[in-house]
């Protein structure tokens, strides 16, 4: 098993983001190296505060074979994943500030190609939330759809559903281009949201 997927498993923890674990891949490079360690070993690291390495080893014990499953449900539907190590891993998220460590996607994955992300935040006002509602419809008719499973059953659905819920809008199918990913591979047609941090 490539080390890449034990990297989006560990991603998957909700306590362990882009930063902590480049801490922890300084002081241990391998990600299955990672995954093997106990919650002391995490800790003994020095690269996670307590919480987290507790939260990091309960998230492995939980569902020690995550690596797995991912790397198999991406094959399963047509999902590729690049790391920030792979060329084709888009130019201008290596240059922002905390770049994600691995992309989902779907589609051909032009390193230099534009992109559109709509982000949002914890506490948005209504004027906010109207503006991004009708901003993901304008893309959702366009063809551009998001990168969340909301469960929506069409385009309004969805960029309501996930406006209302702080995500990014998903649409409902890929039409053209590439769908991009940092936390959770893209949708495939007629899926339903399975959680946030749930496997496809």
């Amino acid at each position: 098993m490539e080390d890449r997927w034990y990297l989006a498993a560990l991603l998957r923890c909700p306590q362990v983001g882009s930063v902590r674990m480049q801490r922890l891949q300084k002081v241990c490079p391998a990600a299955k190296d990672v995954w093997s360690m106990t919650a002391a070993e995490l800790r003994a690291t020095g690269a996670l505060t307590d919480a987290a390495a507790d939260a990091l080893a309960r998230h492995i014990q939980g569902d020690p074979n995550l690596p797995e499953r991912i790397a198999e449900d991406c094959r399963r539907t047509d999902v590729s994943m690049v790391t920030m190590e792979d060329e084709c891993y888009p130019l201008v998220l290596r240059e922002i500030f905390d770049p994600p460590l691995v992309l989902y996607y779907r589609g051909t994955l032009l390193p230099d190609a534009r992109r559109i992300g709509i982000v949002g935040a914890r506490k948005f006002s209504g004027y906010g939330e109207a503006a991004a509602l009708e901003f993901a419809e304008h893309l959702a008719a366009a063809g551009s759809h998001c990168r969340q499973r909301c469960g929506a059953r069409d385009r309004h659905a969805c960029a309501s559903r996930c406006t209302a819920q702080r995500t990014d809008c998903c649409g409902s199918r890929l039409r053209r281009g590439c769908c991009l990913s940092a936390r959770e591979p893209p949708p495939v047609d007629g899926d339903r949201c399975g959680g946030r941090g749930s496997p496809l």
